[in-house]
């Protein structure tokens, strides 16, 4: 999903470094921002630029520079506030950059059908009780639009069974079944959001 221009990627919220330290490999300058300070040892030891801190410091500390590509695997749906991350970070891309994002799909048929039979219903929680947000394609959509970015493709993850049914469906049933998404977004020219 990267494309081939890119050549220096800003990946937030870096786990152990295992995607980071791939792309290292495949010839990327990658800088990572874990979410804990703990596990970015190995990224580092495997040629990962790892920069500490809170984001507000991160973003400071990198306010000089500019990204090809920004990457937030797994991250959005956990932040209190993903807009502002969003806005803030996008600082870093050109007019040309790419923003990649990965989130899991929370709507999805089968856990919502687990959940209302362990539960009897289904209800919403908020995020200050579930230490993640509820998401789902429009969910994270509202969320780069406020950023003054615009999803260009969103890929729904399918397992192997939910493939089928897909090409049953023609694709329909796709955010229903998708274990996650992907969004490939841009930064809006000319949006000062």
């Amino acid at each position: 999903m990267i494309p081939p221009d890119v050549r220096t990627v800003l990946s937030i919220g870096c786990g152990w470094g295992a995607t980071e330290a791939w792309l290292v490999e495949k010839g990327f300058r990658v800088t990572a921002v874990p979410l804990d300070p703990v596990i970015p040892g190995r990224a580092a030891a495997m040629g990962v630029e790892v920069v500490q801190g809170d984001f507000e410091a991160v973003r400071k500390k990198l306010a000089n520079r500019t990204f090809d590509c920004l990457l937030l695997l797994n991250v959005l749906h956990l932040l209190e506030d993903p807009v502002a991350l969003l806005s803030s970070f996008k600082e870093l891309l050109s007019e040309s950059s790419v923003i990649i994002s990965l989130v899991p799909n929370m709507a999805r048929a089968s856990k919502l059908w687990t959940k209302a039979g362990r539960e009897q219903r289904f209800t919403g929680i908020s995020y200050q009780v579930a230490g993640a947000h509820f998401v789902s394609h429009k969910v994270v959509r509202k969320w780069f639009y406020a950023a003054g970015t615009k999803v260009r493709k969103t890929i729904d993850v399918l397992a192997p069974p939910a493939q089928r049914v897909s090409k049953l469906t023609l694709g329909l049933t796709d955010p229903f079944l998708s274990s996650e998404f992907f969004f490939i977004a841009r930064k809006e020219v000319g949006n000062s959001k």
